[in-house]
């Protein structure tokens, strides 16, 4: 499905990731169409339109999507939206290896976002579980007071991504750590 063309240089980037199943492309653009069919704001619509517009740069005569270029155009509106992102490089690496993770972000992001509406401090980052060789994408959610009800709300949110998550190779955790924002 992937292959990867590295070039001499030392920066991990120099490379080219890109997808050759043309399925998995197709569901890439038909997420990105589901997302322009919904009422979005004008912010998430230009967001939409940059990932497609880098989207069909990789698209153009050899029919691939460059990976990266992707990554970085979701990592950068996610950003743009307010989500912090902790170690961006470690974020970048898990979604080369598990690119299929990247169309979750935006549409996860965008419910933290907007549930809180400003009310806490949203951070993603890679979590390394110190109990098994396995490591994940986490949503963390900080507060400088939290809500009785704040495992229940965020359930509520967790739920509405069940179903996409389960069928991607990668997972994206939303938790708390009941610390302050940061």
């Amino acid at each position: 499905m992937y292959n990867y063309n590295r070039s001499s240089r030392s920066n991990c980037w120099s490379g080219q990731w890109t997808v050759f199943d043309e399925p998995y492309r197709d569901a890439l653009v038909e997420e990105a169409n589901t997302k322009l069919r919904g009422e979005r704001s004008s912010f998430e619509v230009l967001s939409v339109l940059a990932w497609l517009r880098d989207a069909n740069e990789g698209l153009k005569g050899s029919k691939e999507l460059s990976i990266v270029s992707s990554i970085e155009t979701t990592l950068w509106s996610v950003a743009r939206m307010g989500v912090v992102i902790s170690d961006p490089g470690r974020v970048r690496e898990y979604l080369v290896i598990y690119s299929d993770m990247t169309g979750m972000l935006l549409p996860m992001g965008e419910a933290l976002m907007a549930h809180f509406r400003g009310e806490a401090q949203i951070s993603l980052e890679v979590f390394q579980d110190p109990d098994a060789d396995d490591e994940f994408l986490m949503f963390t959610i900080r507060m400088a007071s939290y809500p009785e009800n704040i495992l229940d709300q965020i359930d509520s949110i967790v739920s509405s991504f069940e179903e996409p998550l389960s069928v991607r190779d990668g997972w994206v955790l939303i938790t708390t750590d009941f610390s302050p924002p940061r």
